[in-house]
């Protein structure tokens, strides 16, 4: 059996952990407000751009042909304006090119987006819950590389 070091990064916002393969084998969780959409970590390689627009609870996506269905949970990184990054269920599908979600958090924002389609593991985080996830084997694995999408303290642990 080959031994592989475990490596660790901190995170606090979307980020990229690694651009190769890698599993992710567990993460010590530590949010910072009350209410967070839940933080996921994806696969690199299965990814949309679009622009969202935000009114209070509502996130309104426009993605050409994004082949999305209702129900589909997918990560949202908002990469211009102030959303909050996470992992949300898609509430309801317009078109071939706009869906929509729905956010704890109220705002009014607008602006880029990146559209994960493939989550690896989304973290169902309840108000301010520190803890730890522990991945049982060897891990999960990602082909392509791992990225963060979510606006909570995390540090992950990958080998």
């Amino acid at each position: 059996m080959m031994q592989t070091d475990v490596l660790s990064k901190f995170v606090t916002a979307p980020t990229a952990i690694t651009d190769i393969r890698f599993r992710i084998k567990g993460a010590w969780v530590s949010p910072t407000v009350a209410t967070n959409p839940n933080p996921a970590f994806v696969n690199t390689a299965v990814s949309l751009t679009g622009t969202y627009s935000q009114t209070t609870t509502t996130i309104t996506v426009t993605s050409n042909n994004h082949g999305l269905v209702a129900g589909q949970r997918v990560a949202l990184a908002f990469t211009t304006g102030s959303a909050a990054s996470g992992a949300f269920a898609l509430v309801t599908v317009a078109d071939a090119n706009t869906f929509t979600v729905t956010t704890p958090l109220t705002g009014t924002n607008s602006g880029n987006v990146t559209i994960y389609t493939q989550i690896l593991i989304e973290l169902g985080i309840a108000a301010l819950t520190q803890g730890t996830l522990i991945i049982p084997g060897e891990g999960v694995l990602s082909l392509s590389g791992i990225y963060y999408v979510g606006i909570v303290e995390m540090t992950v642990f990958y080998g």
